[in-house]
């Protein structure tokens, strides 16, 4: 099968799929896929807003909507914009957790009426992360966790030890950078609060606290995954769907899993086997594919993807003396003059030097990049949001 009618065919599935979950649910359903193959995921941002509402305008005002997210997560100030958009024209809003839904997805979920958790169905924590090139991946929690412990566990109750520490603190990060960190545990208990006040059956003071605070604090590591029971024991409007309808949303995972590649090698260097079955070219140091996709945007009647040329390069320490050996015997006998040969055989004869020169250039290019160690892979996707149907 050609993977133009493959394709088809996992559109038609697809649409089968979201139609018969719209009809299970009494909703309309859109889809939001964001891919997590290592060499090219993708995360939760604001490039997806505009592509999001051409679906809800063509949904229309319904009395029901419902979001099938997955992802690990993205920039903690879009779920606010998504969650308000789709609450425009819906007075129920709910979501759809086939597996991964972690950080900025799960602040996403955090604003649905109901929650359809199916038995791998997992939130996470929603504390951000900030990557530096000192302290890569350094989470808001983490910081406060550290003034936790000076002050509660490593028995630092002196004003004036808490006060050395906080200095070294200090050295260690800018002020401004402090202040982010501040501004920003602020910023993500206000918006999960407000997310929940927006639901169809209130929650009580004491009901969003526990929620926030668990969900911001008490979840200790950022990629633990939280399952339905415990979604459900910190009070999260958790629905148990029934087992047809599980697994018509693993099926409908499954299928988009497979349109974004998700099972294919995740180190970039097993994109150097020539023995591997890619969907891109490989050409020496260079890996090419394509129309990469990374996220999907989908409802009954639009698709929207995420799409680009991927590649990926790998880098060589080039040595500063390489030990370059060629050997190319290109003289002519003893005797021959090569001024006085015909004209004919003299471009002859000059085609074969360049080609022998040719020879001598691909000798010493092979030679340094058998001496050239591999350093890095680098990955590169130039890519937009286009609408494919």
């Amino acid at each position: 099968m050609s993977a133009e009618a493959s394709g088809e065919s996992s559109y038609s599935e697809r649409l089968e799929l979201i139609e018969a979950l719209e009809n299970r649910l009494n909703t309309r359903i859109i889809v939001y896929f964001l891919g997590d193959r290592p060499i090219a995921s993708a995360v939760l941002a604001g490039d997806a807003l505009e592509p999001l509402n051409q679906h809800l305008k063509d949904i229309g005002a319904t009395e029901s909507l419902t979001l099938f997210l997955y992802g690990q997560g993205g920039n903690l100030q879009e779920p606010w914009k998504i969650i308000n958009m789709c609450r425009e024209c819906s007075n129920e809003l709910n979501v759809i957790i086939p597996y991964k839904a972690y950080s900025a997805i799960t602040l996403t979920a955090v604003g649905a009426d109901k929650i359809y958790m199916g038995t791998m169905g997992m939130l996470g924590a929603i504390d951000p992360q900030f990557n530096m090139s000192d302290h890569p991946s350094i989470s808001v929690e983490d910081v406060y966790s550290f003034l936790n412990f000076i002050q509660e566990h490593a028995s630092l109750a002196d004003q004036q030890a808490v006060s050395e520490q906080l200095k070294q603190l200090n050295n260690e990060f800018s002020p401004s950078f402090i202040g982010k960190i501040e501004r920003t545990h602020q910023y993500i208990r206000d918006v999960a609060k407000d997310l929940l006040l927006l639901h169809k059956d209130p929650l009580s003071d004491a009901e969003i606290d526990k929620i926030v605070e668990t969900l911001t604090e008490k979840i200790y590591l950022h990629g633990h995954g939280i399952s339905r029971r415990q979604a459900k024991e910190i009070g999260l409007p958790v629905v148990e769907p029934d087992q047809g309808l599980i697994e018509d949303i693993i099926q409908l995972y499954q299928l988009y899993k497979r349109l974004l590649k998700l099972d294919l090698p995740p180190k970039p260097e097993m994109y150097f086997q020539e023995d591997q079955d890619l969907p891109g070219t490989l050409e020496g140091d260079l890996y090419k594919e394509e129309g990469a996709q990374t996220a999907i945007i989908e409802s009954s009647n639009l698709t929207h993807a995420y799409q680009g040329t991927l590649k990926l390069k790998r880098e060589r320490k080039i040595p500063s003396n390489p030990d370059i050996n060629i050997s190319i015997n290109a003289q002519l006998p003893a005797g021959i003059n090569q001024n006085q040969l015909p004209q004919s055989i003299q471009q002859k004869l000059q085609k074969k030097i360049q080609g022998a020169q040719n020879v001598v250039v691909k000798q010493v290019q092979e030679q340094i990049k058998a001496q050239s160690p591999i350093v890095n892979i680098k990955k590169d996707l130039l890519g937009q949001w286009k609408q494919i149907r």
